[in-house]
């Protein structure tokens, strides 16, 4: 458990080189000596198989569902993995969690279990009119966390 003091910072993760740019910016020019990191990876697609219709629709068995969870966690694990040693090498608390389900929810969500101060995400870079149309990630949890939220920019 962290101290009372200590600074928890959510960090979003999803295997991009934005993602990645955007931990790196904060251990660089951020981080403070009680900040404990919180990697949160949301599994972007649906984990669970689509209906079949062979000879009439039919579910998903129970073994099908399973291998893809499992695939979908060791895959979370790895790409988590990869943070936990630079926060290892930086002596940076840190706590790696996953979950599956919309991406701004789940970081909404985590944010306020986790009570951090603070959350870093990766800015893909959209253009004008995508980000229009689709929104962000960035755009919602700004709108829905009462913490502030630091977007690292992509690089022109």
């Amino acid at each position: 458990m962290p101290e009372t003091n200590t600074r928890r910072v959510l960090v979003a993760i999803d295997g991009s080189k934005y993602s990645e740019k955007a931990f790196d910016w904060y251990a660089n020019r951020f981080r403070q000596a009680c900040d404990q990191v919180v990697f949160l990876h949301v599994f972007e697609a649906d984990i669970t198989p689509p209906p079949t219709f062979a000879h009439s629709l039919s579910l998903p068995t129970k073994k099908e569902w399973e291998l893809k969870l499992h695939k979908a966690e060791t895959k979370a694990k790895e790409m988590l993995a990869k943070f936990e040693k630079k926060c290892i090498e930086l002596e940076l608390a840190f706590m790696s969690i996953y979950a599956h389900g919309p991406i701004g929810q789940v970081i909404c969500t985590a944010a306020k279990e986790k009570k951090v101060e603070l959350i870093v995400l990766g800015n893909r870079g959209l253009g004008t009119i995508r980000r229009t149309v689709f929104g962000t990630v960035c755009d919602y949890v700004t709108q829905c966390m009462p913490v502030p939220v630091l977007m690292v920019p992509t690089e022109d």
